[in-house]
Parts: structure tokens; C-alpha cells; sequence
């Protein structure tokens, strides 16, 4: 997914609960786009590259599609766990959440009308597991 969708929606996300979270509704906007840092990160460890824009182009051609499941670490379930948890704790949380929630959302649905999903893995530990067992 395109990241100017994921801070469009999430630029969206934020006035629809401006009126329920005041000021704390651009939290939103970082749970919805920043989750995609992750991308940057992998680009960086790979390619020994700090270039955002080289990083940017990398992903947009899929280059980087592997029949080997790739680690985003902010696209798991134990991210999600634990944004879940700081949620319980804090309202800054509940607005990251609710913008995490939708990032992850137009990402399944792009996935899954791409057919994409198998070049990403969705849980850290799995991932460990199997990278041990090669």
C-alpha cells in the first residue's frame, strides 16, 4: 500500500475523532503511518542505506518480494499486543491503536487483492522459529 494512502486516511482518521479526543486525535496519524517505519528500518539493515527516498523506490517497484517471508516489525501480532496494552494505560495509546487498526486494515485488503500477504510474515516469534529451522 501506497504510503500517501496510509497518511491520507489516517490525516482523516484524525478529524473524524478530533470531536471524541481533541488534540490527542493526531496520535492517530502515527499509529496509522509511522507503523511503516518499519520498511525504512529493513531497508536500512539490508542495503547499508539511509536514503528515505532510494527506500521509498525500492519498495514501490517490490524488488523485495522473497519466496522467504520479510520481518516488519511493527506489522505483528505482538506489536499489536503491546499498542493493545498501552492502549488500556493511556489515551495517546487509544489513538495510536485506532490509527494502527486502520493502517493494518487497508493493508489486509491490499494484500489480499494483490495476493501479497505470503511475502510478509505476522508474528516475530514465527519468524525466529523459522529462520532456525532453515
Amino acid at each position: 500500500m501506497e504510503i500517501n494512502i496510509h497518511f491520507f486516511t489516517s490525516i482523516a482518521l484524525a478529524i473524524v475523532l478530533y470531536p471524541f479526543l481533541g488534540w490527542l486525535s493526531v496520535f492517530a496519524i502515527a499509529g496509522g503511518f509511522l507503523v511503516d517505519f518499519d520498511h525504512y528500518l529493513l531497508y536500512v539493515v539490508k542495503k547499508h542505506d539511509l536514503s528515505l527516498k532510494r527506500a521509498i523506490g525500492y519498495y514501490r517497484q517490490r524488488r523485495y518480494m522473497t519466496t522467504i517471508p520479510v520481518l516488519h516489525i511493527f506489522h505483528t501480532v505482538e506489536a499489536f499486543i503491546v499498542i493493545l496494552a498501552l492502549a488500556y494505560m493511556s489515551d495517546i495509546f487509544k489513538a495510536v491503536l485506532l490509527g494502527y487498526l486502520l493502517h493494518m486494515i487497508l493493508d489486509l485488503t491490499h494484500c489480499i487483492r494483490c495476493n501479497g500477504w505470503g511475502h510478509r510474515t505476522n508474528s516475530i516469534i514465527w519468524w525466529l522459529v523459522r529462520r532456525s529451522i532453515r
